[in-house]
Parts: C-alpha cells; structure tokens; sequence
C-alpha cells in the first residue's frame, strides 16, 4: 500500500510534546525554490481513525513527492507516537490542535497546507477555525459528520451494503461492544470489534477490486481495539469540540476543497453545507468512490488535489 515511493524514502523524525514523542515522515524536495512560498510547497497529511496511523495515507501522498514536500506524521495514541498515559487530557482534541501548531513550527512553516482525511479532515477544519491564520490551504476528503443529523445518515449508509442478517448481528455487536467497554471486558471487546470492522469494512469501497486489494491491508493497520477504544470514547465520541463548528467555519478563508467520494457512506451533503458557509471553498465529488477515494479512483484524485495545490 506504499505507492509509487517505498518506506525507505521516507526520512523518520520525532517531535517531543507532552506525554507523547510524535513520529512524523517526510519525503519529496528538502528546498523549495525560493520564488515560491514555502508554505505552498509543503504539504501535511492527516490520518483518520483514531486506531490507524500515517501508513495508510503513504498512497494519498506519495504522488505528489515529486513537487511538494510532504509530511505525514502518527498523532497522539496511534502508530508510533505512543501516549505515556491515556487520560481525558492526554486525548483531548485540544491536544492534538497543540501537536499540529507545533508541528507547524517544527517544520518552519508561517503557514499550512493541510490534506486531512476522515477524522483528519474534521481535524484539520477544527484547527482552521481555531486558528484561521496559520492556514494557506485545506483538502478536507471524506470528513466525518459533525452532528447528530450526519451521524444518522452516516449509520444509514454504513448498513447499506450489508444483508439483512448482517445488519441484525452488525447492531448486536455495537451492543456488545459497548457492554463489554463499561464492563472493562478488554479480550470480550476485541473479539467483538474485529467481528463489527469486518461488517462495516463492506462499505469501504465502491470498486470490487480496490476492495479485494486493500480491505484485509487495511484491516490489519486497525490498532488494538481495546487501547483505541480508550482514546475514542474521549475524542469522537464527545461532543465538545463541535460545539460551534459550524458558526467557526466563516472565519476559515484560505482555498478549501472539500471531496467525498459519491458513493461515500460519510454524508457527502457536508461538502455543500461546508462551500456555502466558507468564502473560499469549493466541492469536488468524485463518482464511483467510497471513503478511499485515492484507491478506489487514483487518477481522479491526483488530477484534483494536484490541481487545487497549484492554485
């Protein structure tokens, strides 16, 4: 799943922050050259999850090492920034801004350019709202739903593709899964989890073949479940970090390209709430395309994003 450059040709380096040394990744041209901003050759990529780490985005970036200098880095918890302690501070989305600003600073940047996806692209729009001037541009692909209303189409479509059986057990598992994480049941909720990513995995990709090529790679990057689970119920699971998302939006005024693909089970009517709230963004659907859309439509999504990141 490296793509057209090997892990290899990643140069490794670690970021000291509170609790954690973040692991970050960097490939592509060390010097830009100088008639252009540096903040426009740089380009940070942002993983999804919690529970997964940079290795899965290598594929979404790597095409673009000819002409940017792109980063990737493991947030707090995941891959190989391990968290010291995993508490409601240590995983506070706060926290994870304060790693991207200084991860900005580390990298030299007045500004970034940020690819965020899933959870990363919430992320990174959660950051431009805080902090709208240390943006030069955003690609938000696939973000996840923002309030109740998106996380019911989101559940919607996560079932779609699945049978009527699948369905039954897929809700039974949820059930379980939560009894088992109040129960502190850890061997009860990973079995259950790797049951439940299984069933939601089948909505992962529009293609069949992309599906057959990526969905067990994938499956095996999902982290111990129990550790996840510990991070999550204090991230995406609370809500007080969306409070006032929406009315924060206005003040993000760098370009943004929000992308889905059409066929992605997050709601893609996010894309028009977004473009419609901020002064300088712009949709980009892609058609036969899920949550991956730089496996299940590659061309596609180079064409654009390298098209966006050159202004």
């Amino acid at each position: 799943m490296h793509g057209a450059v090997g892990e290899e040709q990643w140069r490794e380096h670690r970021l000291a922050r509170p609790d954690v040394a973040l692991a970050w990744f960097e490939a592509g041209p060390l010097r830009v050259p100088e008639e252009r901003h540096e903040a426009a050759r740089t380009v940070v990529f942002l993983h999804g999850g919690p529970g997964m780490d940079h290795r899965y985005l290598v594929p979404a970036a790597a095409p673009f090492t000819d002409a940017f200098r792109c980063v990737l880095y493991d947030q707090r918890g995941d891959g190989a920034s391990v968290l010291e302690r995993v508490t409601v501070e240590t995983v506070d989305v706060a926290r994870y801004v304060e790693d991207l600003e200084a991860l900005r600073t580390e990298l030299g940047l007045e500004r970034l350019t940020l690819v965020g996806h899933s959870w990363g692209a919430s992320l990174a729009l959660h950051y431009a709202t805080l902090l709208p001037a240390r943006v030069e541009r955003l690609v938000l692909v696939g973000g996840g739903p923002m309030d109740e209303e998106m996380r019911a189409v989101y559940r919607a479509n996560v079932t779609r593709p699945m049978s009527a059986a699948e369905r039954e057990e897929y809700a039974a598992l949820r059930e379980k899964s939560r009894v088992a994480l109040e129960a502190g049941d850890a061997e009860a909720y990973r079995a259950l989890r790797r049951r439940h990513d299984r069933l939601h995995a089948k909505c992962w990709f529009y293609s069949p073949d992309a599906a057959a090529k990526h969905t067990e790679e994938l499956l095996g990057l999902i982290e111990d479940h129990w550790t996840v689970a510990q991070r999550a119920r204090h991230i995406l699971s609370g809500d007080a970090w969306r409070e006032g998302i929406w009315e924060r939006v206005g003040r993000v005024d760098a370009p943004t390209l929000v992308m889905y693909g059409y066929q992605d089970y997050e709601p893609i009517t996010q894309a028009y709430r977004l473009v419609a709230l901020m002064p300088n963004a712009q949709p980009c659907l892609i058609n036969e395309s899920s949550h991956w859309v730089w496996l299940d439509q590659p061309a596609a999504f180079e064409a654009a994003v390298r098209a966006f990141l050159a202004g």
